[in-house]
């Protein structure tokens, strides 16, 4: 099979790179192993949330301008970022993902233990509020399904009340999720959220809402992202039966908004007529002179993927887009140069609260995401998201952002060539 592009990787990254090259009339190919990142998503994509001081960011940009030149993100002029902000969230909306915010100042999103993050895009229905200030005095009904596994409460109602919110915690006994009660196992998001694709579940539980919302004078209904596992939106249809306003809260992973967002972006590519390999991982390429020409992988082992240009977005560590041992760290498929210490000793700090030197591990790129391999330019192969180098994603809260900015910008790099 030929292709103009094949992505090795079906993430956030993988996605928006497949999507913007799809849209230009690419003939592009993902090859995805399985399950990405966004199945731990929290609802929000965050640009920069914190600086190398590790204090919170207000104006992303302006704060950019400050990382270190290994920084993904420093690859790119103030006029890309904006452009290719722009243009990710465009793509967001011509997949049916409705989002909030700006890259020109952060807000922030509500965590599953009541605290407040800065963040760049917030998923509509989702909670968010533009300053800190704004939770003082508000009242909030907190409210869970009877014995739900996926929300630590008594975190949240602790937290919340510290910053001067007033709550009210409710356990709901919506007789809609009974049979899932059976089993504790089955008291989980994703199970609750495929109950409430029906319509009748969906009537019962908010009329529930409704009683409870007429009994306390609250401002905002607070709930755990439990709505959304279905095509159509849910959440509007339960918004428009419930009285008070609702506001959703990510819950421990598997993520609801994360695998909704997924499927999307998913079928956004297909319709712009993208091949999409799920469940075959990539093994090996041939290169020529500096060029990879063919890839192969596990399943289509009588089958040769070719194209004119590769992107690996395979993520790092966890996805298993690199990989330690105890003699080096490596990119599996290519062999790709990786930015990393030789001293293993010196690879992570034994203060596990501090920054860990490895997570800034990564292959190394040029000025447009070209991979090196013996330290030399493969002319055609392209690194973005996670598996690049010079990031701790963790520290500074912008894993989805260099998921969504380097993909996109390298799709318009491999256009413009």
């Amino acid at each position: 099979m030929k292709f103009d592009t094949i992505i090795i990787g079906g993430g956030l990254s993988g996605l928006c790179c497949g999507i913007s090259l799809a849209q230009a009339g690419k003939k592009v190919a993902i090859a995805a192993t399985g399950q990405s990142s966004l199945h731990f998503f929290s609802g929000s994509f965050d640009m920069l949330g914190y600086d190398i001081q590790e204090k919170e960011v207000e104006h992303p940009l302006e704060a950019i301008a400050q990382l270190p030149d290994s920084h993904p993100y420093r690859k790119l002029d103030n006029e890309t970022l904006i452009e290719t902000a722009t243009a990710f969230s465009q793509l967001l909306a011509g997949a049916g993902i409705n989002v909030k915010g700006s890259y020109m100042a952060n807000h922030y999103r509500l965590t599953p233990t009541g605290l407040l993050e800065p963040t760049w895009l917030t998923l509509e229905g989702m909670a968010m509020i533009d300053s800190a200030g704004q939770l003082k005095t508000h009242k909030v009904l907190l409210a869970y399904p009877k014995e739900f596994m996926d929300l630590p409460v008594d975190f949240m109602e602790a937290n919340l009340k510290q910053q001067g919110v007033e709550v009210m915690v409710k356990e709901l006994e919506d007789q809609v999720f009974s049979f899932r009660r059976k089993s504790p196992s089955e008291m989980r998001a994703t199970n609750l959220a495929k109950v409430l694709i029906d319509e009748n579940a969906m009537s019962s539980f908010a009329q529930e809402l409704n009683n409870l919302g007429k009994d306390n004078n609250v401002d905002t209904i607070l709930l755990p992202n439990i709505i959304g596992w279905g095509t159509s939106d849910e959440f509007k249809t339960l918004q428009s039966k419930v009285s008070k306003p609702i506001r959703m809260v990510a819950t421990l992973p598997p993520s609801v908004c994360g695998i909704s967002v997924q499927a999307k972006l998913k079928q956004r590519f297909e319709k712009l007529g993208g091949t999409f390999l799920i469940g075959d991982r990539v093994i090996k390429g041939n290169i020529q002179y500096n060029r990879v020409t063919d890839v192969s992988t596990e399943k289509l082992t009588d089958e040769i993927l070719q194209a004119n240009e590769f992107v690996v977005a395979s993520g790092s560590f966890r996805s298993q887009g690199i990989i330690a041992n105890y003699e080096r760290v490596y990119e599996p498929i290519f062999d790709l140069d990786i930015d990393y210490t030789s001293q293993r000793e010196s690879w992570y700090d034994a203060n596990v609260f501090a920054a860990q030197p490895y997570m800034q591990f990564g292959v190394k790129t040029d000025g447009s995401f070209r991979a090196y391999k013996n330290g030399v330019v493969l002319e055609n192969v392209y690194a973005v998201g996670s598996i690049l180098s010079g990031n701790n994603s963790i520290r500074l809260a912008d894993g989805t952002g260099v998921d969504a900015v380097t993909g996109t910008a390298v799709a318009n790099i491999i256009l413009k060539k």
